[in-house]
């Protein structure tokens, strides 16, 4: 499996195989253990990434990842120059992987939190702000603040559109990407103020 629109052909960037019931992705310096939902994203979404998931420049930069995953957009962000990540995931399995890529590269700057989102989360310092997390970017909508600089993965369930909401109440998100042949449509929506 190799990162880019249409996996089976050999990219340089991003190179994905399984190993036993997980995946190794090696890309930019690092050799990720992966589950099997996180590396076919990495595969699907690596173009769109480099498109659209960091549209200021994040060298010395702090970032929070929200739905962080097994780390794949930690060493994403890392290869952009980030100082820091601080990662939030929830999902068991993910952050059991997560630990042992840490493990395997402990002058990796990440700091890993194993909880649920939430608005707290948006108090911690961070220079960017990414957040994938398969609905619950909903939360935003509750939030008062400013988002500052940030990349938002948002996803229209049923007839909530979440995506329009963010932008409604948070003018400054933009819409650069939309995905619409999956069960639960995405756009990911940019704000670099």
């Amino acid at each position: 499996m190799t990162a880019e629109a249409s996996p089976g052909k050999m990219q340089r960037e991003v190179a994905v195989e399984k190993e036993g019931k997980f995946y190794r992705a090696r890309y930019d310096g690092f050799d990720l253990k992966l589950l099997p939902f996180h590396a076919n994203r990495l595969v699907r979404e690596w173009d769109i990434w480099k498109m659209y998931y960091a549209p200021i420049d994040l060298k010395g930069k702090t970032v929070l990842d929200v739905g962080a995953g097994c780390l794949e957009t930690a060493v994403f962000y890392l290869g952009k120059g980030a100082a820091k990540i601080v990662c939030v995931e929830n999902n068991p399995d993910a952050v059991t992987i997560a630990k042992e890529n840490i493990q395997a590269y402990p002058q990796m700057k990440v700091e890993l939190l194993n909880e649920p989102v939430s608005l707290e989360q948006l108090k911690l310092p961070h220079d960017f702000l990414k957040m994938n997390v398969e609905g619950a970017e909903s939360i935003l909508l509750d939030y008062d603040g400013k988002l500052g600089p940030c990349v938002i993965e948002a996803y229209k369930i049923g007839l909530w559109d979440i995506p329009k909401a963010l932008m409604e109440k948070f003018p400054e998100l933009k819409p650069v990407y939309s995905e619409t042949n999956q069960i639960m449509p995405a756009t990911i929506l940019q704000g670099i103020s």
